[in-house]
């Protein structure tokens, strides 16, 4: 059924691009063996989640389709349905860099923001006077919002099968300048005017209207900075508020620090010292907006919240011990002695992968100086991933530290990243992302392995509680810390690391192509 309908995926999509770019079917074909070569030789994590059978019928269909020549738009469209496959966050294709800098200026974007709650589209801010903020989006240029996230939701790379985090990066993701219904909406359906769109709108009084609103390019779209903002670097990252006389909230939106780099513990040191010398003894840690990044700045938070050692991991993992000279000039990365990797540094293990045993052996973190000694609650949510979800999962294990608020994404277990190789494909230009190394959380044996850290207290923030302005997971972590009046169901703070009992049940994602229904995105 799987491959049936990853099929008919690449089928659906066939005929929709509209950048007329037309490949030849010889030039396709050897750029689709050379990123297929390339993911089968490296990716730590290639079969980790999907059956290699299912890969492999993905990427005969995939051949096929393109014997006939394929336009650069859709082959790059085609390889995100594959790699999405993989289902790794890290594992995901950029355009090639002409598409890439006629995004700067080209009119594709829609002229608002919204917010996706149960499969409906509701406008956040909006740069054209005809929409207002509340207002629903039904359908756009033709095909219903549910249509659009059934046709989106194959081409966002997730870590294992938290698909639920797929509703925020189809609202808003740097990675795909912008969400990804700008970044692949131009290339998913042809549009009667590619500077115009048109929309079936649902008013506040429930009236129901027909516009057409102009198109804005990317400067513009950038202005639209809505409810979902979000800081580039660790050293911009950090929100802090004192709570009463007792409490205080300490907001971290990144780990990224390696754009402007900061000593990630002497950045942080002030906010625990003021809350040290200050007797404070409740925090709320919201990490809800960070999607990873750097990991000293994700250390360095964890031993100001651990009160004892704690073990981050114990190793990595790759799939390879050298590269193919087939495939050697075609990749880039930050570290080029990674291009030339030595017999030396890998160590047998398991089921044909090695140890990377590089660099120092893995060593238990310890507590900070003015590491809090309080009542912690951590906020989180679907956006977490990659090394933030690390981080989680290491105070999972550590243990008396409630989290609350909905499901993460990433993978709790170890995602694969640290050192990833930039594959560009020399015919399309294309570049895929490739992770060398796989992380061994230590203690991932009482972790999901699939899917995402679930709550201590689950809160759904709701539509409704969107309207109001209402942050409910605040109020929650705030209730649960006696902050403010109202019960909340705070449990016991986690020990027993039974996290499969308490794993949050979604909703199955229906898939119908004939008539598609919403996905139960968030």
């Amino acid at each position: 059924m799987l491959r049936q309908l990853v099929t008919t995926a690449i089928l659906v999509l066939s005929a929709t691009a509209i950048l007329a770019d037309e490949m030849s079917s010889s030039a396709a074909l050897s750029d689709i063996a050379l990123a297929r070569k390339t993911l089968e030789t490296i990716h730590p994590g290639y079969d980790r989640y999907t059956d290699k059978a299912v890969l492999d019928a993905t990427w005969a269909a995939l051949e096929q389709f393109a014997r006939g020549g394929i336009e650069r738009a859709e082959l790059y469209v085609q390889l995100s349905i594959l790699l999405g496959l993989i289902r790794c966050d890290h594992t995901l294709a950029e355009l090639p860099a002409d598409m890439a800098k006629a995004r700067d200026t080209e009119r594709v974007y829609l002229p608002f923001r919204f917010k996706l709650f149960d499969g409906r589209m509701y406008v956040d801010t909006s740069g054209d006077a005809t929409l207002v903020r509340g207002e629903e989006i039904l359908s756009i240029d033709g095909p219903p919002v549910s249509r659009w996230l059934f046709l989106l939701e194959p081409l966002i790379p997730v870590d294992g099968d938290t698909n639920h985090a797929k509703a925020g990066v189809i609202e808003y993701s740097t990675e795909f300048m912008g969400g990804a219904l700008d970044h692949f909406g131009p290339m998913l359906t042809p549009l009667v005017s590619r500077n115009r769109a048109r929309l079936a709108v649902r008013g506040l009084d429930g009236e129901l209207r027909t516009i057409v609103v102009d198109r804005i390019d990317y400067v513009a779209y950038q202005a639209l900075t809505g409810e979902k903002r979000y800081s580039r670097n660790f050293r911009d990252a950090i929100r802090f508020e004192t709570l009463g006389d007792d409490a205080a909230y300490l907001a971290v939106d990144t780990f990224v620090n390696y754009r402007v780099p900061v000593d990630p513990v002497v950045h942080l040191e002030p906010y625990f010292k003021a809350m040290r010398g200050e007797g404070r003894t409740k925090l709320i840690v919201d990490v809800r907006k960070n999607g990873g990044g750097s990991n000293d700045a994700q250390t360095a938070l964890l031993r100001y919240l651990i009160n004892k050692p704690v073990l981050q991991t114990d190793g990595l993992l790759t799939r390879f011990t050298s590269i193919p000279e087939s495939i050697r000039p075609h990749l880039g990365t930050w570290d080029a002695a990674a291009l030339n990797p030595k017999p030396d540094w890998f160590e047998p293990a398991d089921d044909g992968f090695y140890r990377f045993v590089a660099g120092p052996a893995p060593v238990p973190v310890d507590p900070l100086p003015y590491a809090f000694d309080g009542d912690i609650v951590v906020l989180i949510g679907s956006g977490n991933a990659s090394g933030v979800t690390h981080m989680l999962a290491n105070l999972a294990t550590h243990g008396g530290i409630r989290f609350v608020g909905e499901k993460t994404g990433g993978a709790p277990t170890g995602a694969t990243a640290n050192v990833i190789y930039f594959l560009t494909l020399p015919e399309s230009g294309i570049v895929i992302r490739v992770p060398a190394q796989r992380t061994l959380i230590a203690g991932r044996d009482a972790l999901p392995e699939r899917d995402g850290l679930p709550p201590d207290v689950a809160v759904e923030q709701t539509a409704e509680h969107w309207f109001a302005g209402r942050d409910r997971t605040l109020e929650v972590a705030k209730q649960a810390l006696g902050l403010q009046p109202g019960p909340a169901s705070v449990g016991e703070p986690r020990s027993d690391l039974d996290l499969a009992v308490q794993r949050s049940m979604y909703r199955a994602l229906v898939r119908d192509l004939d008539e598609p229904q919403p996905l139960g995105f968030r």
